[in-house]
């Protein structure tokens, strides 16, 4: 990376500021962070320095799962900043509520399962059931990340056929596109 325009700069913060703004309660959980609006402040008023200051921000966000930077190197999404950090601060509430909801209710995990197509990374174990609050919330957000990406790139091209559609508009939900089952239809009429 060469250098960083004003435009790339800005979007950068804009993540950083996103994140920030969806997880409140960040200076308890992450204090490590609070250099990070320094280091935008920074940026803006030294310019030459914005690579450096980029590659720490993004060293200091390396171990958060819902960091605002890309770390691995995947495909940079043209989904727009506003839709991402809209999904991003949805899914932080949604994850607190259903810790809050097992935590009020640990029964919830006696028959929560795991999809068999899952594989724990750790224990090579295909699906299984939850060990606690946070991997049963974890796990549900990051099926709702991936569904509602995929929702968002179907819409944006156009896919007719696909399961799942969503505008990235804030309060739009998902709009299911799944086919009704013939089945089941003709069943409905026939009583």
């Amino acid at each position: 990376m060469s250098e960083i325009n004003d435009e790339k700069w800005n979007e950068i913060c804009e993540r950083a500021k996103g994140w920030f703004e969806s997880h409140p309660d960040w200076k308890e959980e992450h204090a490590d962070l609070s250099a990070v609006p320094t280091m935008m402040n920074a940026g803006d008023n030294k310019p030459t320095k914005r690579v450096a200051y980029y590659k720490a921000m993004r060293s200091m966000f390396d171990d958060i799962e819902d960091a605002p930077f890309a770390t691995t190197g995947g495909a940079k999404s043209n989904m727009p900043l506003v839709s991402q950090n809209y999904r991003d601060a949805t899914l932080a509430t949604c994850k607190k509520a259903l810790i809050a909801a097992v935590e009020d209710c640990p029964d919830i995990l006696l028959f929560a399962v795991k999809n068999r197509r899952t594989v724990d990374k750790k224990t090579a174990v295909k699906g299984g059931l939850f060990s606690s609050a946070e991997e049963f919330a974890q796990y549900w957000v990051d099926a709702a990340y991936l569904r509602i990406n995929k929702a968002w790139n179907a819409y944006n091209n156009g896919n007719l056929s696909a399961d799942y559609t969503w505008s990235g508009e804030e309060d739009d939900a998902l709009v299911s596109q799944i086919p009704k089952c013939e089945k089941t239809l003709q069943k409905l009429e026939d009583a």
